[in-house]
């Protein structure tokens, strides 16, 4: 039929994320995270770098005899969203935790 939207197709990125965060949720609260919470999330990191996107996703994994199956919750934040004096290990820091619910403010 004319005009119909493909149900599935292949993308390519132009430009990768220049950092790009994957939080296990289902091991880290043992559900999936809230709309709210990704809303939190996304207002935190926001006010940091300025832009991010934020995915909440059912991942699953088969193959070699094996299946795993999670929900994670990705964070990519472009290049140009990033000034050179913040480095990897800030976003990956226990602090960064509670705008996932965890923990108190730092």
């Amino acid at each position: 039929m004319a005009g119909e939207l493909p149900i599935a197709f292949a993308s390519t990125a132009a430009e990768p994320p220049h950092l790009e965060i994957r939080v296990n949720f289902g091991i880290f609260a043992g559900r999936e995270a809230t709309p709210a919470e990704l809303d939190e999330l996304g207002r935190a990191v926001t006010a940091e770098v300025g832009h991010v996107t934020i995915v909440s996703e059912h991942r699953h994994e088969l193959g070699g005899g094996a299946e795993t199956s999670l929900h994670q919750v990705r964070m990519d934040v472009p290049q140009n969203a990033l000034s050179d004096d913040i480095v990897e290990a800030e976003w990956t820091s226990a602090g960064r935790s509670n705008a996932l619910g965890r923990g108190t403010p730092t």
